[in-house]
């Protein structure tokens, strides 16, 4: 049964009553008025106890993660190997104005810009060049701040603390790289804990078997089924061998078949596929030939169409992903494929082709 702590007013009374019992009993009256010594004494006592009960409920609350504050939500995170997901800082560009054209301009390292609630904007761009009739540049901003309050709406206007030599003192929002996101509540990782530990441990439990098979990278997997106990079959196709301890069978599922006359829901044992790591090139490809522009997801789709088993528009965020994976240094915080919103996707590098070597 839940421990329930009183208030002050509920444990003075309760002692007042139990003091006046015992000088009862002993043929006396006890003074429990209020302002006399004996009221005063047990509301000081009261107090103490109130603090205590209400420790004593939160030390209650905390033996499990469904009702544990944000502390022993942590520690219940940590011993279960599971980590607070961190808030994401917004990423922005931002169309900046001045009246000369043609002539970099160096913004200095640390330069703030900031919304007209106070939020602060970094300038990440070190210099910027204007250009056309009423010369205008880009640069790129981000929160200083993790979380979705740094996120903006493409016309948002940002004004500089300090404005760079050159340039005016507001820029427009023209586009967003990346969504500000909030740290994970303690509800969702309350339930992320719960979910981990109501599986079997042992070698990994279900969740774990089914992430690690559907994050493989050598062929293309939609989803796994995850059976405990059970021993795989000695061949393809069979049957396994239920109720045998140390086992388990991860059953791989490719993406649905649509019109094409492959199977594409039976997953190669060999490896053989090449779909899957033909389709990232492809994508890489798509993007090098076309550096620094937006293109949409069916722009990229039409790019990679011939190498793509099942095509379905969110595909590409499965390419794109695995493609941070290899070539980012955080996959968290892309640099190099940006993610535009209401656009598509950018491959922001430079690209300088080189001249084809003669055939020998």
């Amino acid at each position: 049964m839940a421990f329930t702590g009183q208030s002050a007013d509920a444990i003075r009374t309760a002692i007042l009553t139990r003091w006046s019992s015992e000088y009862a009993a002993r043929g006396k009256v006890l003074d429990v008025s209020e302002g006399s010594r004996a009221y005063l004494y047990a509301g000081a006592l009261a107090f103490q106890l109130e603090a205590l009960q209400s420790q004593a409920e939160q030390v209650e609350r905390d033996i499990l993660p469904d009702q544990a504050g944000t502390d022993a939500l942590n520690r219940h995170a940590y011993v279960n190997g599971i980590e607070r997901q961190a808030g994401l800082t917004a990423r922005l560009t931002v169309t900046v104005t001045g009246p000369v054209a043609g002539t970099p301009i160096p913004i200095l390292a640390g330069t703030l810009m900031s919304f007209s609630d106070g939020t602060p904007y970094v300038v990440e761009t070190a210099s910027v060049t204007l250009s056309g009739g009423s010369p205008t540049g880009t640069i790129t901003v981000r929160a200083v701040t993790a979380g979705a309050a740094g996120t903006r709406a493409v016309g948002a206007v940002l004004t500089f603390a300090a404005a760079p030599s050159g340039l005016n003192s507001t820029g427009t929002v023209a586009s967003v790289v990346r969504d500000g996101t909030d740290a994970q509540s303690d509800e969702d990782l309350a339930a992320q804990i719960i979910a981990r530990m109501r599986e079997r441990p042992g070698s990994g439990n279900r969740a774990d078997w089914a992430s690690w098979v559907e994050a493989y990278t050598g062929t293309e997997i939609e989803t796994a089924y995850v059976y405990s106990l059970l021993a795989p079959p000695t061949s393809f196709p069979g049957a396994g061998t239920a109720n045998t301890p140390g086992t388990v069978t991860v059953v791989a599922v490719g993406p649905a078949q649509g019109d094409s006359v492959t199977n594409t829901r039976i997953v190669p044992t060999n490896d053989a596929s090449t779909r899957t790591a033909g389709a990232e090139l492809d994508l890489l490809l798509a993007f090098c030939e076309r550096p620094r522009r937006v293109l949409s997801r069916d722009q990229l789709l039409d790019l990679t169409q011939g190498r793509m088993a099942a095509p379905f528009e969110r595909s590409i965020d499965v390419l794109v992903s695995r493609l941070r994976q290899k070539m980012e240094r955080n996959p968290r915080e892309p640099e190099l494929i940006q993610t535009i919103r209401s656009g598509g996707y950018m491959f922001s590098p430079e690209i300088e082709r080189l001249a084809e070597s003669p055939a020998p």
